[in-house]
């Protein structure tokens, strides 16, 4: 049950974190007036007057959501959270694929974001997992005898 609980909030941490960044990007570098971000066919016509500024702002910020959604999944299921936050990947993976498929994105984006997904999410999950500790003694590093 936890492993569907993970896979859960992590996805949902992941796509608003997606949708987040990308209202962010819009905000910190605004994109030509004539661009109607409510309308999809308005912004893939104007794909090609997007700057590039904007388009890496969004492709890292699908990095920072796929990296945020591991690190939520694995702190909601932290042992044995490689299935979870993997399936998590995945699914931010489809989701960035339906995102890339309705609006038409230059190819290089396409590359990048598919192939960030799952790593990222990996990631956030490697550095969220709690430390095994037996005890909660921050002591100087000794050798594990």
């Amino acid at each position: 049950m936890k492993y569907f609980t993970a896979t859960l909030f992590g996805s949902i941490a992941g796509i608003l974190s997606i949708s987040l960044f990308e209202y962010l990007a819009i905000y910190l570098f605004p994109l030509p007036a004539d661009i109607d971000m409510q309308d999809i066919n308005s912004i893939s016509a104007n794909m090609d007057s997007i700057p590039l500024i904007n388009l890496i702002a969004v492709s890292i910020g699908f990095a920072l959501a796929s990296f945020i959604a591991g690190f939520v999944c694995v702190k909601i299921k932290t042992h044995n959270a490689f299935v979870p936050i993997l399936a998590v990947g995945i699914i931010l993976t489809i989701f960035g694929f339906i995102n890339f498929l309705t609006i038409p994105h230059p190819l290089w984006m396409i590359v990048v974001g598919s192939a960030t997904f799952i790593p990222m999410t990996l990631l956030g999950g490697k550095i969220g997992k709690p430390h095994r500790k037996q005890h909660h003694h921050h002591h100087a590093h000794h050798p594990i005898s």
